[in-house]
């Protein structure tokens, strides 16, 4: 009985965990807003996806802070998905669009399963499976995402 019981706990957590995965996002040349990247070369190991907002300060400075993550550039992609049209996102971030691969989101059209008006937000993919979601800018998140792409190697 008591087997019974574990074995039913765990395939829920299980289950809620897997429901509560966001999709890697179908990153597409129409919603890319430069044309220097090429999609078919962020192919590395971990990509982390920060879903922002255009005139958010907090999505501002967490752009602005993503250099912490300069050692990890041969295992991670680092793409931006911000929320207004191309025009608008060329204007008010231009040196961003250049150092990142950015998209709008007004032509992607990536849902995330909860909270999706809150910006900004970072999403971590290891082999396009989501293993870290963080909501808002918080104390050491760069820092600790570092930690867990340093730790594979």
């Amino acid at each position: 009985m008591k087997n019974i019981l574990l074995m039913t706990l765990i395939v829920l957590t299980i289950g809620i965990k897997a429901f509560s995965q966001n999709p890697f996002p179908n990153l597409d040349k129409t919603s890319l807003i430069s044309s220097n990247y090429e999609i078919e070369k962020l192919n590395k190991p971990y990509t982390l996806i920060i879903y922002g907002g255009v005139g958010c300060g907090y999505s501002e400075y967490l752009i602005k802070n993503l250099d912490v993550l300069s050692d990890c550039k041969n295992n991670c992609d680092i793409v931006l998905i911000m929320d207004k049209d191309r025009e608008t996102i060329y204007k008010y971030m231009g040196e961003v669009v250049e150092k990142y691969p950015t998209f709008t989101n007004t032509l992607l059209q990536y849902k995330l399963k909860k909270k999706s008006d809150i910006f900004p937000q970072a999403l971590l993919f290891k082999n396009k499976v989501q293993i870290s979601h963080i909501v808002g800018v918080k104390n050491g998140m760069l820092t600790k995402t570092k930690k867990i792409i340093m730790e594979d190697n």
